[in-house]
């Protein structure tokens, strides 16, 4: 069975204030058997552009340990605290970039499946972009 046979929701602002508290709802439904280690949200930042990607987990909680049966649903109702930094950016070279996801975890790397609902996390409402000298 492959983890990818579920269906997953995000609920939640898609713009965040650094420093801020936001409300998430978290809800999955397999809708077949999933062989599982765990299931768990993560909320993270990770750069895009030349040179090496980074990523940073700053938020995380375990939704689920164990296996999944046809039909089962979770859900979880999650405050998370957006970090102060780094504030989302568009630069020309390197950008970074937030999302929230969550993450069915089989043990085995390739069979895993991983949500994303990018989020924009910054004072203006949208990223920074780079200013002229």
């Amino acid at each position: 069975m492959a983890a990818a046979d579920s269906t997953i929701r995000i609920e939640g602002a898609s713009q965040m204030t650094p420093g801020s508290q936001q409300v998430v709802k978290v809800s999955l439904v397999a809708d077949s058997a999933v062989e599982a280690k765990e299931v768990r949200f993560e909320l993270v930042w990770y750069t895009e552009g030349k040179g090496d990607r980074e990523e940073a987990v700053v938020g995380w909680k375990t939704l689920h340990q164990g296996n999944l049966s046809a039909g089962q649903s979770l859900s979880d109702e999650l405050t998370i605290t957006i970090p102060a930094s780094p504030w989302s950016y568009d630069g020309h070279v390197v950008s970074i970039a937030w999302a929230m996801r969550v993450i069915i975890d089989t043990g085995r790397r390739k069979t895993s499946f991983t949500y994303v609902e990018p989020i924009v996390v910054s004072p203006y409402g949208r990223p920074a972009v780079p200013t002229s000298p």
